[in-house]
């Protein structure tokens, strides 16, 4: 339990799940005023004294206020322990807390004050693992949100996590027509929710911004919008869509098609929904820098919503999905450079739609992802995972000329249904370099500004020529 300092001035333990604080643990009493509603120092109740050290005030009734009691004592609301409200907590969730609905999530003070927190990691895998390797030198990264009670010193750590931290999450699997039908073909195993952690272990987060405080009328408002993301965002996805003026935070909103559900995506729309709760956090103006994987649309062509009636545009959506599959499965560990050259193909459409065109290839263009070829890294990356990326690069923009030079990807708002009836696919029309990782600031309501390069030197990493290369082809932009 955690020590609180209540009204009456002593150091006690706190629950408040329909009982009392240790302080205050009578709430049935000789006297006890609003019945079931106020907790008492004494079984006397009210016999034994009436001052705001005598007493407090269950958290749940604080806005009805019964008898106007709070008025004379505005502070005197139990303060509880967090750990009640906590739910559902299994290995499944990373011995989270969830919160599926609102009781998920503690009933604070509304004139309590807490400290606000944007706190980040580098995502972990076993030590000495390629992927380890990779996730430090390339900065991914896992962020989440502190809430911190000023008063009694709980903490918590509010994040959205895949459960299924795997590859599979990010590709669904192709199921055979005659299982399930021609519009029921794709399954995903992408599930994420929203959970907490009470007094985390915060020894691997090594990077924290102070946003700043907040009342708990705030942070109340706060917890309700949380609820809401998670029900809204069932389902992970890497990608966002922008076209290439979308690299400017400046007009980001206008030039961005598409966004990713992921953890960033919690925080960054977190901080804002704070910023509409009323939180006040215009101190912090240093750029708060977050990992996107962004597929570049081409500009002025529009992104489509995959027509599932249509048999052909479906079949080349699963062909599509079919082919990332085989790509990825081609790939064996990026730092051994073992990508068998296997050929990609997804095979005709079918015998009822034609094949189709496929598209323009357009200029071959920089074959390295992130850096600028013999000469060594020009970015966070190895030179040797340098040379695999681009292959996966080379392979990758030879798979989708096939389609038309464009993409398909899954809504992220959409879920993440076992399989794909009610699920919206976008088909998204690619410009070069197709697919491209950045750091980039998150876009805040409070503040205004910012450009490309400014994550890259806040994190003391050179940004990698293809990325210049976008900027480049987007100074015609007013920013």
């Amino acid at each position: 339990m955690v020590a609180l300092l209540l009204p009456g001035g002593a150091a006690e333990a706190s629950n408040c799940d329909g009982h009392c604080p240790g302080a205050f643990p009578f709430l049935h009493t000789a006297n006890s005023l609003e019945p079931g509603k106020i907790c008492w120092d004494s079984r006397q109740g009210a016999f034994s004294g009436f001052s705001c050290k005598d007493w407090c005030l269950l958290p749940q009734y604080e806005k009805e206020n019964p008898g106007g009691h709070l008025n004379n004592c505005p502070g005197n609301v139990c303060n509880c322990d967090w750990q009640q409200y906590c739910h559902d907590v299994s290995p499944k969730t990373y011995n989270m807390c969830t919160t599926a609905k609102r009781s998920d999530l503690p009933i604070v003070p509304a004139h309590a004050t807490y400290e606000i927190s944007w706190v980040r990691r580098v995502i972990t895998y076993p030590s000495g693992s390629w992927e380890a390797k990779i996730s430090q030198d390339a900065k991914f990264w896992h962020s989440g949100i502190i809430v911190k009670d000023l008063a009694s010193g709980q903490t918590m750590l509010v994040q959205y996590e895949a459960l299924n931290f795997e590859p599979d999450m990010f590709l669904p699997t192709v199921i055979a027509h005659k299982e399930h039908g021609p519009t029921a073909n794709l399954r995903w195993n992408n599930t994420a929710v929203v959970g907490w952690l009470i007094d985390p272990d915060m020894s691997e987060w090594t990077f924290t911004i102070k946003m700043g405080t907040v009342s708990g009328a705030v942070l109340h408002n706060w917890f309700d919008w949380v609820v809401g993301f998670g029900a809204a965002h069932p389902g992970y996805t890497l990608f966002s869509v922008w076209e290439k003026a979308g690299m400017f935070p400046a007009v980001r909103n206008t030039f961005e098609f598409l966004r990713d559900s992921c953890c960033h995506r919690f925080t960054e729309d977190g901080l804002s929904a704070f910023h509409m709760a009323g939180a006040d956090f215009s101190a912090v103006t240093q750029p708060v820098c977050r990992n996107y994987f962004v597929m570049i649309k081409r500009d002025s062509v529009p992104m489509t919503t995959v027509d599932r009636s249509d048999v052909c545009e479906w079949r080349k959506v699963v062909g599509y999905f079919r082919d990332v599959n085989r790509l990825s499965k081609n790939i064996g560990s990026p730092l051994q450079m073992k990508i068998r050259d296997s050929p990609v193909l997804a095979g005709p459409n079918g015998p009822d739609c034609p094949d189709g065109p496929d598209g323009p290839d357009g200029p071959d263009g920089p074959d390295g992802l992130d850096g600028p070829g013999p000469d060594g890294p020009d970015g966070p990356f190895s030179p040797e995972l340098l040379k695999t990326l681009t292959r996966i690069r080379a392979s990758f923009a030879k798979m989708i000329r096939k389609y038309g030079v464009t993409a398909y990807l899954a809504d992220s708002e959409s879920g993440n249904l076992a399989y794909t009836g009610l699920v919206k696919y976008h088909k998204v029309p690619l410009s070069e370099p197709y697919v491209t990782y950045l750091l980039q600031r998150m876009k805040l309501p409070w503040q205004t500004g910012g450009n490309p390069l400014e994550c890259y030197s806040q994190e003391g990493v050179a940004m990698p020529e293809s990325i210049k290369t976008l900027l480049t082809d987007s100074t015609t932009i007013t920013v």
